[in-house]
C-alpha cells in the first residue's frame, strides 16, 4: 500500500493526497484554506528545499472530498491527526493556511512530535461572521463565489485557481466548512502547548490583516511558547497563491534553523 492509499484509508473518505519530494528524515504536512484544496500548496512545495517531503490533502468539503462535508471543527482536526499518523519521517512540521492554520495550530498543540508550526493568514478564533458566510444553500454557489473572490483579491486580479477550487465545492460543503471554522476556540487556550511558530501574514489581507497575526504571536509568546510574525507586502488573503516564491523563502528560512535551537534563535532574533 502506498502513502496515498494509506492516507485515504486512515481518513475514511475519498480525497486526493499530494506529495512533493521524498525524505525519511523531515516532512511537512500542509493544510489548505477554506475554499481551496490540497493543490494550493503545489507552488510553494516545489520551491521548498528538496531534502523534505511536503504532503497535503483535500480536506472534507473540498476538491476530491467535496462530497463529504465536515460535521465539526473537531472532525477536521481528527482528519489531520490521521493524516499525520501516516507520515513516517523523523521530524514533522505543520503548515496551515487560513482555515488550515486553525486546524494546524489545534493539532500542533496536541501532538508534541510536531517540531514547528507555521500559520498563514490565520483567523484569531472562530467568529460569528463565519456563520453569516454559510449561505450558499440559500443564495447559490455563484453568488458566494463572487463575494469570496472580492474579499480574497480586493487589490489584485482574481487567481483562477481560487475560482476553480471554489467552483468544485457543493453548497452543503461550503456552508458546513464555515460553520466548522466558527467552532475554532482560538489561540489563547492552546498557546502554551505550541511548538516554535511562524505567523505569516499579507499586508493587503482584508480577512486576516497583519495586526491579527501580531496579536496571535503576542498571545503565544505571553504563554511561554515562541512565535515570530512576518508580514509580506503586495498580497491579500490568497498570498499563498500569488506570492508563492516569497512564502517558500520564508518557510525555508524558518525551517532551516536547527529545530532544537529555534526557540533560542527566535528569542534573540
Amino acid at each position: 500500500m502506498n502513502t496515498a492509499d494509506q492516507a485515504v484509508t486512515a481518513l475514511g473518505f475519498d480525497t486526493t493526497w499530494y506529495r512533493h519530494g521524498h525524505s525519511d528524515n523531515e516532512a511537512i504536512l500542509c493544510l489548505h484554506s477554506l475554499g481551496l484544496d490540497g493543490s494550493s500548496f503545489n507552488g510553494v512545495a516545489k520551491l521548498l528545499a528538496s531534502n523534505r517531503t511536503i504532503i497535503s490533502f483535500d480536506q472534507r468539503g473540498h476538491g476530491a472530498a467535496s462530497g463529504c462535508s465536515p460535521h465539526s471543527f473537531a472532525e477536521l482536526v481528527s482528519d489531520a491527526a490521521n493524516a499525520l499518523g501516516t507520515i513516517g519521517a523523523k521530524q514533522v512540521h505543520i503548515v496551515g493556511h487560513s482555515m488550515g492554520a486553525a486546524v494546524a495550530a489545534t493539532l500542533a498543540s496536541r501532538h508534541p512530535q510536531i517540531k514547528s508550526l507555521t500559520v498563514i493568514a490565520s483567523p484569531p478564533t472562530g467568529l460569528p461572521a463565519f456563520i453569516d458566510r454559510a449561505v450558499a444553500q440559500q443564495v447559490g454557489m455563484d453568488e458566494v463565489i463572487e463575494v469570496t473572490l472580492q474579499r480574497w483579491f480586493s487589490d489584485a486580479p482574481v487567481d483562477e485557481r481560487a475560482r476553480n477550487s471554489l467552483s468544485n465545492m457543493t453548497p452543503e460543503g461550503f456552508d458546513a466548512s464555515w460553520k466548522a471554522l466558527a467552532q475554532f476556540q482560538g489561540y489563547a487556550i492552546i498557546a502554551a502547548s505550541l511548538p516554535p511558530t511562524l505567523c505569516l501574514s499579507f499586508a493587503q489581507d482584508l480577512s486576516t490583516p497583519p495586526a491579527v497575526h501580531t496579536d496571535i504571536a503576542t498571545t503565544i509568546n505571553s504563554e511561554g511558547s515562541t512565535a515570530h510574525h512576518i508580514s509580506l507586502p503586495g498580497a491579500g488573503h490568497m498570498g499563498l497563491l500569488t506570492q508563492s516564491e516569497r512564502v517558500a523563502a520564508e518557510l525555508n528560512l524558518f525551517l532551516d534553523r536547527r529545530v532544537p535551537h529555534i526557540k533560542e534563535d527566535m528569542a534573540h532574533g
